[in-house]
């Protein structure tokens, strides 16, 4: 087997590998889709002829009919006339998954055949009368479904190792020859369908795990592109975006995180590559997230040329590693007219914490997210007291318990008057009422979300105490948000081992589906249920021991936090116990005392769950918290 084509079989073996899913993370995770394109945009002005009631309205009031339109009562539309047509593509296909299904191969192939026809010439905006699909079309994700592989190519790790097992090593390279074919064609499809055939995407989020010259050439020219996502992506040899005005010459937000393939033995930079990109969207750019966590080789430097960025909002540098400040003082430069507003960083990786310990004010800064803050770094410290007017900060890294109560907590609660949004995590497994007390007493406080103990795993350690929490957070006035993750529970404290010891640890409360001695399980299973726990199977038996359980938590739970919408008079939402609860105004309806006949309508505020499942809402808590995702 040549070294080329291993490297091209290595791109579509990868593809098949799991991804670690770790705890469950589905509640509020799920991303809205964007509205459609304007008719005006994707029937390119040309006059509408439709006679549809419809287009009777303004055409700017159109998407505000659709959206109540059913996807039945949209396939109906496709078939009145050309207008109606394009008016339901514009919602059908506003976004458009590529998982190598076959739906997702036949769009490309149409693409591919409007491309081909010179629909559209990429760049001048030129395009024939009649409307196309390609223009419907706003935000693309292109992420290859490993079950598709297998479905059309027979491709699975389980029947590679099969193969090379039984030494059928001309049969193993045969099958991924076959389905290494299939996949370049069509990601080639996809490449000129970017270039040629999608003159109104704004989105694209590439999932595919590598990336080629020609890939990001393609989305370099795309004539719209204003939101670019490249997570996990691996490159196999080393290059870069050549210099043009044009390149991502649109372009607000940029998520990058892309690291060097390990198989490959030539060991060269990413650093081209990304730098390249970066530089010819700096003037346009809003957002920058950058990733280096599995690039940790690389050293990155703009060089004695920095490039501006007179539009930067939003700065997010997880794990990068500097060979100077050079990218630093580009993106924060010391200039009255800096609009960065929210910064996030791990100030414990080299040039960041001396950069910081500079760089002091920024006074267009509103928020600051930290991760892995080395509390020995009194440089971040500085930083932080220089920008007392921030309104959210976050550390998603546990925090010695002496740090926060004498540095952190008191700086927090004496000078940041404007403080909304905090987020801290104690690196215990308790936290100590005086610093509840200083948290409680930031009462400009609406969002708090607060951790201790273990962060990952199935353990879960911090024995927390809705009590004192309660107590202490008791003159919150305006707060509306409050979350507590990673917290547990005693499940009977008063069952004993004859060591002496509890029966149940409280790092277990989560997986150990027992009542507490005092419950019963006919209070929380239906007759049938109650049935066929004891006539069932053992396995049967264990599913009704967890659902009773988790009905028994859940009224747990859900009187915690009915005290605390008493105790909070603004509060909106909570978390905690795994469970994602929000606030709901209830009537209630009771005689008058003067009356007897007449009755009133009462209401009264509580919680009620949103979700019918326990969840570590990863993503939703970092979302509502302004952390980056």
């Amino acid at each position: 087997m040549s070294p080329n084509r291993s490297v091209r079989h290595l791109v579509v073996t990868h593809l098949l590998m799991p991804t670690f899913s770790g705890s469950k993370d589905q509640f509020g995770k799920t991303d809205v889709p964007p509205l459609p394109l304007g008719f005006d945009t994707v029937n390119h002005g040309q006059p509408i002829t439709s006679s549809m009631p419809i287009f009777s309205l303004p055409i700017e009031l159109l998407h505000s009919v659709t959206p109540y339109l059913f996807q039945s009562d949209l396939a109906s539309l496709a078939l009145v006339d050309r207008d109606c047509r394009q008016l339901a593509r514009s919602i059908q296909f506003a976004s458009v998954d590529f998982d190598y299904s076959n739906a997702a191969l036949g769009l490309a192939t149409q693409l591919l055949r409007e491309a081909a026809e010179g629909i559209c010439v990429s760049g001048d905006s030129q395009y024939r009368t009649r409307p196309f699909l390609g223009s419907c079309i706003r935000r693309i994700t292109v992420a290859t479904n490993p079950g598709r592989l297998h479905h059309r190519h027979g491709l699975s790790l389980e029947r590679l190792v099969e193969l090379h097992e039984a030494g059928q090593d001309d049969e193993e390279t045969q099958l991924l020859e076959t389905a290494t074919c299939g996949y370049e064609n069509y990601i080639t499809s996809i490449m000129l369908a970017i270039k040629f055939a999608l003159p109104n995407v704004e989105l694209v989020d590439w999932q595919e795990r590598h990336l080629t010259p020609e890939i990001i050439n393609a989305l370099a020219v795309a004539p719209s592109l204003r939101h670019l996502k490249m997570n996990r992506i691996a490159i196999h040899h080393e290059f870069e975006v050549p210099a043009h005005p044009a390149h991502f010459s649109k372009l607000e937000t940029l998520e990058l995180e892309i690291f060097w393939r390990i198989e490959i033995d030539v060991k060269s930079s990413t650093s081209p590559l990304i730098i390249s990109i970066i530089r010819q969207a700096a003037r346009t750019l809003r957002t920058l997230k950058w990733s280096g966590y599995l690039d940790q080789d690389d050293k990155h430097s703009f060089g004695g040329v920095l490039p501006q960025f007179p539009k930067l909002t939003t700065l997010q540098l997880k794990g990068v590693d500097f060979a100077d400040s050079s990218i630093l003082i580009a993106c924060m430069p010391l200039d009255a007219t800096i609009s960065l507003r929210s910064l996030s960083l791990a100030p414990a990786r080299g040039q960041n914490a001396d950069f910081l310990g500079t760089r002091g004010y920024i006074s267009s800064l509103e928020e600051l997210h930290l991760t892995h803050w080395d509390t020995k770094d009194i440089a971040t410290l500085s930083f932080l007291r220089a920008n007392s007017q921030l309104r959210t900060f976050t550390v998603s890294s546990p925090i010695p318990p002496l740090f926060l109560e004498t540095h952190l907590l008191r700086d927090l609660s004496h000078t940041f008057h404007s403080l909304t949004t905090l987020s801290l995590i104690w690196d215990d497994t308790e936290i100590s009422e005086s610093s509840l007390q200083a948290i409680g007493s930031i009462v400009t406080l609406r969002k708090l979300w607060i951790s201790a103990g273990e962060q990952f795993g199935w353990r879960h350690n911090w024995k927390i105490d809705h009590n004192a929490l309660l107590k202490a957070f008791k003159y919150l006035l305006n707060l509306e948000y409050i979350a507590y993750s990673r917290d547990s529970y005693i499940l009977d404290a008063s069952l004993r081992l004859q060591n002496g010891d509890p029966m149940f640890q409280l790092d277990e409360y989560y997986h150990t589906f027992v009542l507490p001695g005092n419950e019963l399980y006919d209070t929380y299973l239906q007759p049938d249920e109650i049935e066929l726990m004891e006539t069932g199977t053992e396995e049967e038996t264990n599913e009704l021991d967890q659902v009773a359980w988790e009905r028994w938590h859940r009224e747990k739970i859900m009187g915690i936090a009915d005290r605390y919408v008493d105790t909070l008079p603004s509060l909106k939402w909570c978390y905690f116990g795994q469970l994602p609860m929000k606030v709901a105004i209830e009537e209630k309806r009771k005689k008058s005392g003067r009356k007897r006949n007449k009755q009133i309508t009462e209401k009264q505020r509580v919680a009620v769950m949103e979700s019918g499942e326990r969840d570590d809402c990863w993503t939703l808590l970092r979302r509502m918290w302004g952390i980056l995702v």
